[in-house]
């Protein structure tokens, strides 16, 4: 493609070869590498220009932008003169493509209309059978997880999949594997999360890299964790870690720098946690969003930074209806039991065990010892179901504590 762009450069052709550069940042992006480059490069080459290339390279940009969740107000910006040109020009795939980008960021930024683009934009795709609408789907699922409807979200995801496959659509296809080990993580359908990120990983290391294999580690690590594999979670989540420093994603950096400082905890190297806690509260300082913030709250407070990843996370501007957020913050302030409830009532089985296993160790420390067995027990009973060895043992030699005091 880069020989393709500039073939179309030394002939004049400028907005063909800013549409190419486009191109070559989805590539970039999907194979997790950093696309702001190829991206800045689009935008100078096409300027003023409106064309179709000129649409589609506004469209990508505005995607971009707020995937990553880092400039949702240009996003939204960028995405509406993609939609107006789009609408000038007759093309109707872009207009989808520009909705549903514009339904994305608004329901970032808290607007409640946010939906109606995106709806929008799949019965646009729809009526024209276009596979944009695998990729308007699987956005309508990311929507949902963030108001907590985990069923729902796998019900679109389901979906989504079975249009990219319908379509033809490889990238789509993997990425929504991707999606999918990790809900079903989340879920607590844990068999099928490590089968399928198995699966996914060894694919990206034997040469096809992937976006994705960012949550598939995520999703192993968790699951090694909780069956006794400590050595192995450390990896994959050291790994995520990596992968989204190169990928440059700060969103998805955030959320792992969280979970991996949360894993050294769990093997006592706090020192190598305080590390990860301390560029957390920076990042906080200049990123907006870190979903698995809540992970980093225990070890947090027990190397005294506690209050100083409180007070970065919540200067945060929340959008409504986002539940996870509402955890985090409980989490920060010290109060698991509630953390726990808020995932467990919208699914995340997993996310409320472990915090359930904090706030029975935490409620027993201060005398409540009835209340701190309750939370153990409803730890304990997720973790038999999903045989995460290593938390039974954890849960069970807590209890053991209370009755022999």
């Amino acid at each position: 493609m880069t020989t393709a762009r500039d073939a179309l450069l030394a002939v004049g052709e400028t907005d063909l070869a800013a549409e190419t550069e486009a191109f070559l940042a989805l590539v970039s992006w999907y194979r997790g590498h950093d696309e702001s480059a190829h991206l800045t490069r689009a935008e100078e080459l096409v300027g003023d220009s409106v064309s179709a290339s000129a649409a589609r390279v506004l469209a990508v940009s505005a995607r971009a932008r707020t995937i990553g969740r880092w400039d949702n107000a240009g996003a939204l910006r960028l995405g509406r003169s993609a939609l107006a040109m789009a609408e000038e020009l007759g093309l109707d795939e872009l207009r989808a493509h520009a909705l549903s980008t514009i339904g994305t960021a608004k329901s970032e930024l808290g607007d409640s209309s946010a939906h109606e683009d995106m709806e929008r934009a799949l019965g646009i795709a729809l009526e024209i059978d276009s596979p944009i609408a695998s990729t308007i789907v699987n956005n309508l699922g990311a929507d949902a997880i963030q108001r907590g409807q985990l069923l729902r979200a796998d019900e679109l995801w389901n979906e989504a999949l079975r249009l990219a496959e319908r379509f033809g659509d490889g990238q789509n296809v993997r990425f929504m594997r991707g999606n999918r080990i990790w809900l079903d993580a989340l879920l607590g359908r844990w068999d099928a999360a490590a089968a399928g990120a198995k699966a996914f990983i060894a694919e990206c290391e034997a040469g096809t890299p992937s976006f994705q294999e960012i949550v598939a580690r995520w999703a192993r690590g968790w699951i090694r964790e909780a069956r006794g594999d400590s050595d192995g979670a450390i990896a994959d989540h050291l790994r995520a870690v990596t992968l989204a420093r190169e990928a440059g994603d700060s969103t998805r950096l955030a959320a792992a720098l969280a979970i991996c400082a949360s894993t050294h905890a769990e093997r006592a190297e706090l020192d190598e946690a305080r590390v990860l806690v301390d560029e957390l509260i920076v990042a906080l300082r200049t990123h907006p969003f870190a979903w698995a913030v809540f992970a980093a709250a225990p070890v947090a407070r027990e190397l005294g930074l506690g209050e100083d990843l409180r007070e970065a996370f919540e200067e945060i501007p929340a959008p409504p209806e986002r539940p996870w957020l509402d955890a985090s913050s409980l989490a920060l302030r010290g109060d698991y039991r509630s953390a726990a409830a808020v995932f467990a009532d919208h699914g995340a089985l997993p996310r409320a065990a472990k915090l359930r296993l904090h706030a029975g160790q935490h409620l027993i420390e201060q005398g409540l010892q009835s209340e701190g067995e309750s939370e153990l027990r409803k730890a304990l009973e997720f973790y038999r179901s999903v045989d995460a060895t290593y938390y039974v043992d954890r849960c069970e030699a807590l209890l053991q504590e209370t009755r022999s005091a």
